[in-house]
């Protein structure tokens, strides 16, 4: 499926500004010191959405299907376990910090990402409490070589997706009907099952984005993700103040047709050799280390919290201060631990030796 030499720079780039939107809601949250600005950024879950469907279309973009399955178990190990294992241990350093207890049972899921098969609240966000979608992706991963086959072989991959995206939202309102709320929500929300949906999507995306619509305009995808983002933050307003709010479950799916177009224009945009500032060098070294920002940014606003308090300074600084974080260690840690991981897990033994 892959194109050589088609390296998509504008995905790239576009995740650190799903890894923003999630920053932005955990600070407005943790540091702001009026609560407004916790509404204004409440939606900005809808990077880990953003997260799930880029990580099914970028993994189906490259695949190799002449690479044996420990091989790509390995290297999907070197992307996300190491990283893992480093935040949760200064997650851990945190809790002492803090003069709270490691609950040992969570941590324990927590490490082997497991946490969010478990609809229990010390379990969900134990440790980095944002590794609970790394749990959701270890399960994508798991499934990824058994799926992508069919999926990119499907004569009707439309039809598989609104069946998809019907399934998700069913699943969604059963659990809100018939479990209690705070378990509902965590279960809806956190579920690998639930959750696969939108990795499907994106591997549909992938296997067909020549076949699509040529949109390859990423400023008018952008307005239209923009647009689409006011209209449910202020549909979930409105509900907010009756007995059915919207949750960041639904809110997900009404954002998934502008997550789709987004990733489509920006996809047919560097097929097209369209010149973007998404391509810049700079941009695309923001999208690389967007998965450090993803697992670093909470564990600073937390320790900023216990420190120093919250207040506007410590919520603007903290913030930056994670984007340069998350450059650092992506550059010195994250990279070269997962090209020395790939080397011994996830290459066939030939090519082991002759590196």
């Amino acid at each position: 499926m892959q194109r050589r030499g088609s390296h998509l720079k504008s995905l790239t780039s576009l995740r650190f500004f799903a890894g923003a939107a999630v920053l932005l809601k955990h600070g407005a949250v943790m540091l702001a010191p009026a609560q407004i600005w916790s509404t204004v950024f409440q939606l900005g879950y809808v990077g880990v959405s953003f997260f799930f469907v880029l990580s099914g279309f970028v993994l189906a973009w490259s695949y190799n299907p002449n690479l044996a399955v420990p091989h790509f178990y390995g290297r999907r190990v070197a992307r996300i376990y190491p990283l893992h294992l480093a935040t949760a241990a200064v997650a851990a350093a945190l809790l002492v910090y803090s003069g709270d207890a490691v609950a040992l049972l969570p941590a324990m899921a927590n490490l082997v990402l497991l946490q969010a098969w478990i609809p229990a609240q010390p379990y969900g966000e134990a440790l980095n409490a944002v590794s609970w979608s790394l749990s959701c992706e270890a399960f994508f991963y798991a499934m990824f070589p058994l799926v992508i086959g069919p999926l990119a072989a499907a004569r009707h991959p439309v039809r598989i997706g609104v069946a998809v995206v019907i399934a998700t939202i069913l699943a969604m309102l059963l659990a809100h009907a018939t479990l209690p709320p705070l378990v509902a929500g965590q279960i809806v929300y956190q579920n690998p099952l639930i959750r696969f949906g939108e990795f499907v999507i994106g591997i549909l995306l992938a296997a067909n984005v020549r076949r699509l619509p040529r949109v390859n305009s990423i400023p008018l995808a952008a307005a239209v993700f923009a647009a689409s983002l006011l209209l449910t933050f202020v549909v979930s307003w409105l509900l907010s103040k009756t007995a059915t709010p919207v949750g960041p479950d639904f809110a997900d799916m009404l954002m998934l047709p502008a997550t789709i177009l987004l990733i489509v224009a920006a996809a047919n945009s560097d097929l097209s050799e369209k010149t973007s500032f998404l391509q810049s060098r700079r941009m695309v070294l923001l999208g690389k280390a967007s998965f450090a920002l993803y697992m670093i940014h909470q564990l600073m606003l937390h320790f900023v919290v216990l420190t120093f308090g919250r207040s506007y300074a410590a919520w603007v600084l903290t913030s930056l201060g994670a984007i340069g974080v998350s450059i650092v260690v992506f550059k010195w840690f994250e990279e070269p631990i997962e090209s020395w991981l790939r080397v011994r897990i996830g290459m066939p033994r030939q090519r082991r030796l002759a590196a």
